[in-house]
C-alpha cells in the first residue's frame, strides 16, 4: 500500500504572477563533498545560458532560478 500526500492549500499569488502560473520552491542539501561538482555545474549553466532557455518551453516552464545558499552551520543548499 503506499501513502498519497495531499498538496497543501495554494497559497494566494501576488498581483505580478499571471493567473493560472504556479509557483514551486523546493531545496536540497549539497551532499559532503559535491561542492567541486556543484560550482562546475554551475558554471556550465552561466555559460551555455542560451541552452538553458532552450529548454524552459520543452519542461513547460516560463522562468527557473538557482540559488546556492550556505547556512551559518555550514550546510550548503541548492
Amino acid at each position: 500500500m503506499t501513502a498519497e500526500r495531499a498538496d497543501p492549500a495554494p497559497l494566494a499569488m501576488p498581483p505580478s504572477v499571471p493567473p493560472g502560473m504556479r509557483l514551486e520552491l523546493s531545496r536540497a542539501r549539497l551532499l559532503p563533498g559535491a561542492q567541486q561538482e556543484t560550482d562546475r555545474w554551475m558554471d556550465m549553466l552561466h555559460e551555455r545560458y542560451d541552452e538553458c532557455l532552450d529548454t524552459l518551453s520543452a519542461e513547460r516552464m516560463a522562468f527557473e532560478a538557482t540559488f546556492r545558499h550556505t547556512d551559518t552551520d555550514g550546510t550548503e543548499w541548492l
